[in-house]
């Protein structure tokens, strides 16, 4: 019997030595029934179990993400080292000190809590917590004397005592979120960034008397002895005395700030930057050098002329203007449900030559007079003394095109072609428009219409079948309740190639004198005219032999052409030859003189 009891304590000896060592310190609390001084425990995620080590640096190497590292005395760190597990690190009431070169740097999602009732733990040491790459540090309670640093990850306070320096110098907006705290320094190296990057929404900074500090007026990096609550802005002018400036992102139609409720004149809408301005000059100076932004009117213009001198739109938003001015391809809007005035409106078009009253609105729109008349889209100013809105046409868009006897859309046809060619045109009408629709067609000479062209009736045009080589430009114009919108097309009529032309040339028989031939030029069945369709580039010829022309194309013809032609020698038909005498014998050779004519006519001696 001793014998198996001797066996059986054997074998238990041995089964609990190859029990892992954690099992036999699991769930031990301080004080129950042992005398060990713990000074942290470590809960795991889910709680199901709680171990405790008499070494902070143990606890914090052993807990595991989700797991909660308790303080359980005053602790100890004495080395370096990263915490790359997300874990809460909760003080209960007892302080950790940092060893020389001992600082924490933070590499995953750590919050730093107090949950004891007198929330009097702590952190003390030189440098006690350093935010690193994927770190996410939260601190909700606790008072640290130590430095706290952020070089990149997110930095998140919601409330603590900071005796010493917060250094922020991988922070910004984007990564830093103060929420409660109280400081000794902020220190905040960016310098594009302002301390109020560093509140949460909601709050602001305050000194230790409680009274407000206007953080926009620090121009320094370090913010001293602050303390950060709760805040409401109020506005005066636009600015908080916290120092928060309101962006004015919400703004009424009357122009007024929907949060501050500031009052601006315009606002100018650059890309997807909008910003507002007091005035309407300040306004009109920044789209004067930003073409294409949008000026939009938040209040009337009155007692002074706007002058618009680059391409920008110009939106009246309901809104009025005493006089316009424009020298520019602006563009003049208005959006406002109730439609603003304009007292006149001038044009000048020395730098832009084909600028217009409706070369600055939308398409389909017009200025209308407040007796119901609309404005001439052609003119270059508005009636005195009668103001005008910008409204919506009864005609909206006016289209012209040319097409041939295939129905082809074409802008250029060849001389003796034209009377295939139909213009066609077509408008779209508005809502607001009247039935009493009306077209007239024009061709323009000198930029002047000059009605009526024969044969235009209704839409289409049908072009003259003799229209000489050109270009041409015609205007249709559509009118509906005394409003009339064109659109004009020009067609350019070419020459036609004397290549295959027929030239005839008479060849002449030499007579002694200078001569050229007469020409015959035709193309198909017609004989041209020369001088009209074409000219000749011939030099007179006096002697028998072969000669060149050219033919040059003129008017309604193009092209060149060379021919020969010929002087024949003449035949003589009724020779005589008269032989004088060779003078009286004085014993030398005498020579007659001799004179041949034919007909009667003398031929020179150089032609025999």
């Amino acid at each position: 019997m001793k014998k198996r009891l001797l066996s059986l304590a054997l074998c238990l000896a041995l089964c609990l030595g190859l029990l892992p060592v954690g099992v036999l310190a699991e769930e031990i609390v301080p004080g129950e029934d042992s005398n060990t001084d713990y000074v942290a425990s470590v809960t795991t995620s889910g709680g199901e179990s709680t171990t405790s080590y008499t070494s902070l640096d143990d606890a914090l190497d052993a807990a595991k993400d989700g797991d909660t590292v308790k303080l359980l005395g005053d602790a100890k760190i004495t080395k370096w080292r990263s915490l790359t597990a997300a874990i809460t690190l909760d003080l209960n009431g007892k302080t950790i000190t940092t060893q020389p070169k001992a600082e924490l740097y933070i590499r995953a999602q750590v919050i730093v809590q107090d949950n004891s009732t007198g929330k009097n733990g702590g952190m003390a040491g030189t440098d006690l917590l350093n935010v690193q790459e994927k770190g996410d540090l939260i601190i909700q309670s606790g008072t640290f004397d130590g430095k706290i640093t952020i070089n990149v990850g997110k930095l998140t306070i919601e409330g603590g005592i900071f005796k010493q320096e917060v250094d922020l110098r991988g922070g910004d907006s984007d990564s830093v979120f103060f929420s409660g705290g109280t400081f000794a320094n902020i220190w905040y190296p960016n310098s594009s960034g302002s301390f109020l990057d560093l509140l949460a929404a909601g709050y602001a900074f305050y000194d230790n008397d409680g009274k407000l500090v206007n953080v926009a007026e620090i121009t320094g990096m370090n913010l001293n002895n602050v303390r950060i609550w709760p805040h409401q802005h109020t506005f005066t002018n636009g600015a908080c005395a916290c120092g928060y400036t309101c962006p004015h992102t919400l703004v009424d139609a009357n122009g007024a700030c929907e949060v501050c409720k500031k009052q601006f004149a315009a606002s100018v809408t650059a890309g997807e930057d909008v910003t507002y301005y007091d005035t309407f000059g300040s306004a009109l100076s920044y789209a004067t050098r930003n073409d294409g932004c949008t000026l939009k009117l938040l209040a009337d213009v009155t007692g002074t002329t706007v002058m618009i001198n680059n391409p920008f739109i110009f939106d009246l938003n309901g809104h009025s203007v005493d006089t316009l001015s424009v020298d520019a391809k602006a563009t003049i809007k208005d959006s406002g449900t109730t439609k603003g005035r304009i007292g006149k409106v001038t044009v000048f078009n020395e730098k832009v030559t084909d600028l217009t009253l409706g070369s600055l609105l939308e398409e389909g729109y017009a200025f209308k007079y407040g007796n119901g008349y609309w404005a001439n889209d052609s003119y270059l100013q508005t009636t005195e003394g009668s103001f005008v809105t910008v409204e919506k046409a009864p005609i909206q868009s006016v289209n012209v095109y040319a097409k041939d006897k295939n129905n082809q859309k074409i802008l250029t046809i060849a001389y003796g072609a034209t009377g295939e060619v139909t213009l066609v045109s077509s408008c779209n009408l508005s809502e607001t428009s009247g039935e009493n629709l009306s077209c007239a067609w024009y061709k323009l000479t000198d930029d002047t219409a000059i009605p009526p062209l024969e044969g235009a009736a209704g839409t289409s045009y049908k072009l003259p079948a003799d229209l000489p080589a050109g270009t041409y430009t015609y205007r249709v114009t559509f009118t509906s309740d005394g409003y009339s919108k064109s659109a004009e097309i020009t067609i350019t009529v070419t020459p036609i190639s004397l290549v295959g032309a027929t030239v005839t040339v008479s060849n002449l028989t030499y007579n002694g004198n200078p001569q050229e031939p007469t020409v015959t030029v035709k193309l198909g069945d017609e004989t041209l005219s020369r001088d009209n369709d074409y000219t000749v580039q011939v030099a007179k010829q006096t002697d028998a032999g072969s000669y060149t022309l050219t033919i040059s194309g003129n008017g309604n013809y193009t092209g060149t052409k060379t021919v020969e032609w010929k002087i024949l020698p003449k035949t003589i038909a009724n020779p005589t030859i008269e032989v004088g005498s060779g003078g009286i014998y004085d014993k030398t050779a005498k020579t007659p003189s001799v004179v041949v004519k034919d007909d009667g006519t003398t031929i020179p001696d150089s032609e025999y």
